[in-house]
């Protein structure tokens, strides 16, 4: 099965569909879940996060006036080992717009403290948009249902599903799903440390 056919069969009935509900489908919390979020909607597989940061990873090198210290907060030799190291490396700002330019997807972040969408490559020509739902700590997918068909990614264009994601942060949050990375607790999955916090978190990455 080739990309193209590979996408449609993990994503089928999406365009012209109209989103109408919008749900949650849960991704493992195991450190890939941005990444697992972006295979997941476009192939339908978690299985590769390791290569997708790769792939990042490569993007990262070959441009490094692009992505340099202050777009990564590291030199870039620096970040790109730190984001290969595996799963204590969750990504963020800069994985988004590589898997944008890399995937020609748009990713809607959809904050539930703040019942918001931050959007990364918008008004750049792409056809497909992405929702990921963010709890303060971790990523799931917004997905919607075409029948007995999951609904992965949406047209740009479709409002239904940009208010559906809106609704769905709120009912997360009405539900107390969001996490001040401030103060939340977790343990490392590789050595099981206990960490509070999201500066404990990141040094200890």
């Amino acid at each position: 099965m080739n990309e193209k056919n590979e996408m449609k069969a993990a994503n089928k009935g999406c365009d012209p569909y109209q989103a109408t509900k919008i749900i949650k489908e849960t991704v493992r919390a195991d450190g890939n879940c941005l990444f697992n979020c972006g295979t997941l909607a476009l192939e339908g597989v978690v299985n590769k996060p390791m290569e997708v940061r790769e792939t990042i990873a490569s993007v990262m090198m070959s441009d490094p006036q692009t992505y340099n210290f202050a777009e990564l907060g590291k030199d870039t030799e620096t970040y790109i080992a730190w984001l290969i190291s595996g799963p204590s490396a969750w990504g963020g700002i800069p994985e988004l717009k590589v898997m944008c330019n890399l995937w020609d997807i748009e990713i809607g972040v959809v904050v539930i403290q703040d019942v918001e969408v931050l959007m990364f490559g918008h008004n750049k020509g792409h056809s497909r948009r992405l929702y990921f739902l963010f709890d303060g700590t971790h990523y799931n997918l917004c997905i919607s249902m075409n029948g007995q068909d999951k609904v992965r990614w949406f047209s740009p264009t479709d409002d239904k599903a940009y208010q559906g994601v809106l609704e769905l942060a709120k009912e997360c949050k009405e539900k107390g799903e969001a996490i001040d990375p401030a103060i939340f607790s977790l343990v490392c999955y590789e050595c099981q440390t206990p960490l509070m916090g999201q500066i404990d978190a990141v040094e200890h990455a």
